[in-house]
Formats: C-alpha cells, structure tokens, sequence
C-alpha cells in the first residue's frame, strides 16, 4: 500500500472509531481507541497465548499478548459470550488458525452492527459477531 493510501485508511479507521464509540458498551470502548487505565489497546500483531470455546457457539475465549513498544505491551483476554457468529470461517477452521504457532493478529475493528449486536473484526476475512 502506497504512503497516501496508508494515510487514507489510517484516517478512515479513526473517523470510524469516533463515530461508533458513543454506541458501544464499555467492554468494547477500548478497541475503539478509547483509553483505559493502562493506556492504549491495540490487538495490531497480538499473538494468541491460549483459547476456548465452549459449547461451540456460546463462548469464545481468547488470551492475547498484544502491544508495542509506543504504547507498551500487555496481555488481555477477550472473552466473547452468548451466540457467537463466525463469518468467512468456520469453527474448524479458527480450532486450526488459533493453535498455530505464528498466528498473529492482523487487526480489529469494532462497529456496531444493530442495536446491542457488535461485530469485531479481526483478520481480512473473518470476524466474530456478538449477538
């Protein structure tokens, strides 16, 4: 992506984030750039320590080490409950991406989707939509 296109995006995202951030529940104001007592959250490159899911579509747990050097590193876990949609992926194919090794986190983006219906977006091609 070109420097110009990059700005762009960057910029899309932030205005987007200022526009859902009223919407959302505290739990989800982090992920939209709303800092909290230890600063800022980025999931930006965060490697998945640990997971669960249990039953198949009713929780989804996720322990994360995510951060940088900028706004400092620490580990969080999400944990996303009642009925959990994946979208462009199935639960196998998560069980796969989440146990290897190198998974990284491309990014996230949160939005909201209906009321009291969240959808956080984690990779180019899925997301986890929170019902």
């Amino acid at each position: 992506m070109a420097d110009r296109q990059y700005q762009q995006a960057t910029q899309a995202y932030l205005a987007h984030n200022r526009e859902v951030l009223p919407a959302l529940p505290e739990s989800l104001r982090a992920f939209a750039g709303e800092e909290d007592a230890y600063g800022f959250v980025s999931l930006h490159d965060g490697r998945i320590e640990w997971w669960a899911l249990a039953p198949p579509d009713r929780s989804l747990t996720l322990a994360v080490f995510c951060g940088d050097k900028q706004i400092g590193y620490r580990r969080l876990t999400l944990q996303y409950e009642g009925r959990i949609e994946l979208v462009g992926t199935n639960f196998a194919q998560l069980a796969a991406w989440l146990d290897h090794p190198e998974t990284e986190m491309l990014y996230d983006e949160v939005d909201v989707i209906a009321q009291d219906r969240f959808e956080h977006l984690t990779g180019p091609r899925s997301s986890v939509h929170l019902i």
